[in-house]
């Protein structure tokens, strides 16, 4: 007569709930989640972020339902698969978090540019009389509008083709007027207005006026206001032309 062989301690340890909460739960998900980290910094696939939600639901359906299949008192049962819960969700949202915060960060940091918006001139008309009293005619003709972001940093460039010549208008907080050689800084300067550039300004003539500054700097009438060392709007007088050119920097 045969006898009954016992099962193997490894047999047993495998179908111990030991096994399913330390292995599955604790050891194999930290494993799990490095593993998408891995392949999202590596790869970055366009399905990543589907595919390791799917991973993530399966994987705790899973491992949860083993374990708790695998302990006998009730009681036990829930206390155990509620701490493998708290402790999986937290380790495989890891990177998830890490994913949805590295897209918002580049949102926020990522470049913009916009010229000869109806929207951007009037919000930008309203501010300029608002925070520093400059004030726009109704027959000023609105030759370039743009503005630019790049992370915190802030640029916003107006050339007005002044009906009425009163410089007074223009001045920001009745900053006094005075004369400056033109020398490309933070916060006066020609920076993408030129050809080809992002903020190309479309009238070529007032385009070779703006950009001629580069090459050829003069001394100009201009008047400043000061928000905080890294902030200023300067307005920048072109008489001979009746232009006008308003900016507002923030670097």
């Amino acid at each position: 007569m045969k006898k009954n062989k016992k099962p193997s301690l490894f047999f047993t340890k495998i179908k111990g709930p030991k096994f399913y909460f330390w292995i599955l739960g604790v050891v194999l998900t930290p494993i799990i989640a490095l593993l998408a980290a891995f392949v999202k910094v590596k790869f970055d696939p366009s399905w990543w972020f589907e595919a390791y939600a799917l991973l993530i639901f399966f994987w705790l359906i899973f491992s949860l339902f083993l374990t708790f299949r695998s302990i006998n008192k009730v009681s036990t049962r829930f206390v155990v698969s509620i701490i493998q819960l708290i402790y999986q969700l937290a380790i495989l949202l890891v990177p998830i978090i890490i994913f949805v915060l590295a897209v918002v960060s580049t949102a926020a940091y990522a470049p913009e540019f916009v010229k000869n918006n109806p929207n951007l001139e009037k919000t930008f008309i309203k501010r300029i009389e608002n925070k520093y009293d400059i004030r726009v005619g109704e027959n000023d003709k609105i030759k370039h509008i743009s503005y630019w972001s790049v992370g915190e940093e802030f640029g916003f460039d107006m050339i007005i083709k002044a009906h009425d010549y009163n410089k007074e208008n223009y001045l920001p907080k009745n900053s006094p007027l005075e004369n400056a050689t033109f020398s490309s800084s933070l916060t006066w300067h020609t920076h993408y207005l030129c050809y080809g550039e992002k903020l190309e300004i479309d009238d070529e003539g007032v385009r070779d006026i703006i950009c001629d500054l580069r090459e050829n700097p003069r001394r100009l009438e201009i008047s400043t206001s000061k928000v905080r060392l890294d902030w200023k709007v300067t307005t920048t007088f072109f008489p001979e032309q009746n232009l006008v050119w308003i900016k507002e920097t923030e670097w």
